[in-house]
């Protein structure tokens, strides 16, 4: 029985660590993703639809005014 909770615990801290975080934009797009930081600053370069990133663009996440990783592709509802 006790495997049973160690799998069911497995399973439910996998989804809690996957959920994404959602980031505003200086021009007011929201921005999906998996890093979690409070200083996070992020820019999105596409188009805006309905208040969320979405299309081919590229968001780019600061750090303390530091360029920490760059994503250019596509998004769909604010996610990659």
């Amino acid at each position: 029985m006790k495997f049973y909770y160690l799998i069911l615990l497995s399973l439910v801290s996998s989804a809690l660590l996957a959920q994404n975080t959602t980031y505003i934009t200086a021009n007011g797009c929201k921005v999906r993703s998996y890093i979690r930081n409070s200083g996070l600053i992020v820019i999105w370069t596409g188009k805006c639809i309905n208040g969320v990133a979405g299309g081919p663009g590229k968001v780019q996440y600061f750090i303390k005014n530091s360029l920490t990783n760059t994503y250019k592709g596509s998004l769909k509802n604010g996610y990659r």
